[in-house]
């Protein structure tokens, strides 16, 4: 009986994390775009000239723990 308690609980510790990141990261894939867009609109606003993309990739497990993301043709 007790076992079982114990076994659930690590269950639920484990998951609840590893879900959390995966939801994070399918969140960050389908808004990779519009992410990107604000984020290049806000530093515009902030520096003398225009910064462009061609487009950008979201690596989350090239430099596990950090999330990666590769700006093409800044």
């Amino acid at each position: 009986m007790l076992s079982s308690r114990i076994k659930k609980l690590v269950l639920f510790v484990v998951a609840i994390p590893i879900m959390l990141f995966a939801v994070f990261t399918t969140i960050l894939y389908v808004k990779q775009d519009a992410i990107v867009k604000d984020l290049i609109q806000t530093l515009n606003e902030d520096f003398v000239g225009e910064i462009e993309l061609r487009d950008s990739h979201i690596s989350p497990f090239a430099n596990f723990p950090y999330i990666s993301i590769d700006l093409e043709g800044v």
